[in-house]
């Protein structure tokens, strides 16, 4: 098997990702108003009818904070490791991601779980095709392919 070839990408927010949230968010509404005709009884003052109401209010609150903490960024591939760093030239912050997993291909735009060597934390990453669409074919390539598995790792399985 061989390994997918070195890139590097921006992540981050987009106006598409904005559009795509928001249309998820009037789902959520067009859901609730059509709930709220098939059954008059949930239109009755109470909690149920609150938190019926106050659930896409809340969804849409949460995809909102999520869009607006997707900074700029570059996650780049090396050919044996991930790395995600500042989007800005000068600034210097640089991670390495001990696993990057696709949650959502949309062809054109890619949702990524990203786990750094802190235990238990990850991030979701927003990466989307642009200008260059060598570049965004390499990305998915890599992204698909996997991390290769370390030597240490063969070296056990072997012997189970």
């Amino acid at each position: 098997m061989h390994a997918a070839p070195a890139v590097t990408h921006p992540t981050g927010r987009t106006p598409q990702l904005a559009a795509l949230l928001l249309r998820l968010w009037a789902v959520g509404w067009v859901a609730v108003a059509v709930a709220l005709m098939l059954q008059p009884d949930l239109a009755a003052p109470g909690w149920p009818a609150a938190a019926l109401l106050g659930a896409p209010l809340l969804a849409g609150a949460a995809l909102a904070h999520w869009w607006w903490a997707q900074r700029p960024r570059r996650l780049s591939w090396d050919g044996a490791q991930w790395r995600l760093g500042a989007d800005a030239p000068n600034d210097r912050e640089d991670a390495a991601l001990q696993r990057l997993e696709p949650r959502l291909d949309l062809q054109w735009a890619l949702l990524l779980r990203a786990s750094g060597p802190e235990a238990g934390r990850s991030r979701w990453l927003w990466a989307q095709a642009g200008r260059d669409a060598a570049g965004w074919h390499l990305l998915r390539c890599a992204v698909h392919a996997g991390a290769p598995a370390p030597a240490a790792d063969l070296g056990e399985g072997a012997r189970a």
